[in-house]
């Protein structure tokens, strides 16, 4: 089975990779899980694979022409969003989604592209369910993808000074091992892109200055996808006001004030008016994107979730923007009691029908005084519990806390939702930035050394725990990623090393899966050490000579010297003995009141 990260650099325009991700545009049919596959495009680049099953996402079958298996795995679905949340009015800062027609209808879905592949089956998958035990009803279709379209940076060469510019906003390194937030521009004209780059890095300095996104901030890169419109702000249909954009945004989506989007919508069923030229650009630009932000040059308060999410330069738009953010990237659920009709009951991170204590998903983070359920009183305002009202349901649904940012405006992420971001995080990225050398077997010769170092990421607000150990004990008083090992205080044969490192974060107390963990194992295979001689069992004999045992890995061959002050040296026997052990008998030392021994191997 491959993964959908290899390992590597992440790509770039232009370089040489051979490695390749598939784009696959999906539209489920009417009142039903099976799709129909849209479009199916290949582009060199690296995915990143979770190191561990997604709490939702599609199971993905790869399967060549005789119909054997060549590539598995789970990875992300990425939803045209047509939902707005925002703030009702009659009850300030709390917020309220809307429903809108064909909800969740297209996705995107994104796997490794493996030679050979001529099908690809797609599953709906919950709690990163095996294979085997997803029933039919979970089958999103079975569809060829032996002609799918190759696309190259060639293929989409800009041909003017308007076309799209590709920028990165922070570098804290490689794209292969980081979080890749890009923010493209919608409605901004080629006077204004200077405009939307101080927009951009705002949106990106508010997420990452916002709890728990502060703490790992180097651990992300960002880059600007610079579009310019014809005219800038998007169109508001009800108000006869219609600009001429990239992305053919609109307000009134679906009848909705608030919500703003790109076609395909009501107002404009073309994809290739605006998702279809997102998609474009992210395969031009950044294939191995993690989370699509679009910045609308409108200051009407308005937005929309899925990819990219969307938001006006409002100022009340980038804690939406925020909380869309906690669906797309940490798997959230909202926990308002809004109706919201035909939504999926499927439990999230921070939503569930258990009322038992034990069976809770977040019970580490209950206290034995917090009642289940729990009032929502003064009382329980800080703790976590289990709150009724949540998933668009006011009743048999419960949240972890009275009030968290995926329930209103103005606060910030409960404990659980904090905690689904970094388990989030880890399951896309390791601590372990890189290392010297690579883990895998080592061969070291007698009276060498080897020297072993990690690069880690550093969260801002700690440290991360290096522990090294030997042979399965570990090395005491070692907490720095490097380590230097000697053939001879090893030994001949083979010996194993590793490194662990963890991240202790008190944000999480739930990672069944250990994805805060990371370890890196070592073999190290040593030869042509000579251990040193040891003379042990000494013994004056009656006569007065003086007898001891000469122990070493071969003694034949090795001259006993003798001395009475170390500094004059004298041969005093010379072993003919095949072995380990010789007996020495040194006459010389008959009446010598003190004697000095040497082995020295001739």
């Amino acid at each position: 089975m491959i993964s959908a990260r290899s390992g590597g650099a992440s790509f770039t325009a232009g370089e040489a990779d051979d490695s390749e991700i598939l784009f696959l545009r999906v539209i489920r049919e009417e009142n039903g899980s099976r799709g129909q596959l849209v479009e199916a495009v290949r582009v060199r680049g690296r995915l990143k694979a979770p190191r561990s099953s997604l709490e939702r996402g599609v199971h993905f079958e790869l399967r060549d022409p005789e119909g054997r298996e060549v590539g598995s795995g789970v990875v992300q679905r990425e939803e045209i969003g047509l939902s707005l949340e925002h703030e009702e009015l009659a009850r300030p800062r709390e917020l309220v989604r809307r429903p809108v027609v064909d909800f969740q209808r297209e996705f995107t879905v994104r796997i490794p592209f493996a030679p050979g592949s001529s099908r690809v089956v797609l599953r709906h998958s919950t709690g990163g369910a095996p294979v085997a035990s997803l029933e039919e009803d979970d089958l999103i279709g079975d569809f060829p993808i032996a002609s799918a379209r190759e696309e190259r940076p060639a293929n989409v060469a800009p041909a003017g000074l308007n076309e799209p510019v590709f920028k990165q906003l922070l570098n804290n390194g490689s794209n292969s091992n980081r979080i890749n937030i890009v923010v493209l521009s919608e409605g901004y004209q080629v006077s204004q892109l200077v405009d939307f780059e101080k927009d951009a890095q705002k949106a990106a300095d508010y997420l990452l200055s916002t709890p728990p996104w502060a703490a790992y901030r180097n651990y992300c890169n960002v880059f600007l996808i610079k579009v310019p419109s014809a005219e800038s702000g998007s169109d508001h249909p009800s108000a006869n006001k219609f600009k001429d954009t990239y992305f053919n945004s609109t307000f009134e989506s679906y009848g909705i004030e608030r919500l703003l989007t790109i076609p395909p919508n009501d107002l404009n069923g073309n994809y290739n008016a605006g998702a279809g030229k997102v998609q474009t650009l992210l395969r031009r630009f950044l294939p191995d994107y993690d989370l699509a932000l679009m910045i609308v040059n409108d200051t009407t308060y308005g937005g929309s979730g899925g990819t990219p999410a969307i938001a006006s330069v409002n100022q009340s738009s980038a804690e939406i923007l925020v909380h869309e953010i906690g669906h797309s990237f940490a798997g959230l659920g909202d926990e308002y009691d809004t109706p919201f009709p035909g939504y999926p009951d499927i439990e999230e991170p921070n939503t569930t029908k258990e009322m038992r204590r034990d069976f809770i998903k977040w019970k580490s983070w209950i206290l034995e005084s917090t009642p289940i359920p729990t009032s929502e009183t003064a009382a329980y305002s800080a703790v976590v519990g289990l709150f009724e009202g949540a998933h668009f349901h006011s009743v048999g649904w419960y949240r972890p806390k009275l009030n968290c940012l995926m329930n209103s405006l103005g606060v910030p992420f409960c404990e659980v939702c904090a905690e689904a971001h970094v388990l989030r995080t880890y399951r896309l990225i390791q601590p372990i930035d890189s290392l010297t050398p690579q883990p895998g077997l080592i061969t070291l010769a007698g009276g060498a050394s080897m020297s072993f170092e990690a690069v880690l990421l550093r969260p801002s607000t700690h440290s991360l725990r290096v522990s090294w150990a030997l042979n399965g004990l570990p090395i005491p008083l070692n907490d720095s990623p490097q380590l230097t090992v000697r053939a001879d205080d090893l030994g001949n044969g083979d010996h194993s090393v590793q490194l662990a490192v963890t991240d202790t974060t008190a944000l999480v107390r739930n990672d069944p899966q250990s994805v805060l963990k990371q370890t890196r194992n070592w073999t190290m295979r040593v030869s042509g050490v000579v251990r040193p001689y040891r003379l042990g069992s000494v013994l004056r004999t009656p006569e007065g000579s003086i007898e001891f045992d000469l122990t070493g890995q071969e003694v034949f061959g090795v001259v006993v010297e003798a001395s009475p002050d170390l500094d004059t040296w004298a041969p005093v026997f010379t072993s003919t003995v095949r072995g380990q052990t010789v007996r020495i008998v040194d006459r010389d030392g008959i009446g010598n009141g003190r004697r000095y021994y040497r082995a020295v191997k001739r």
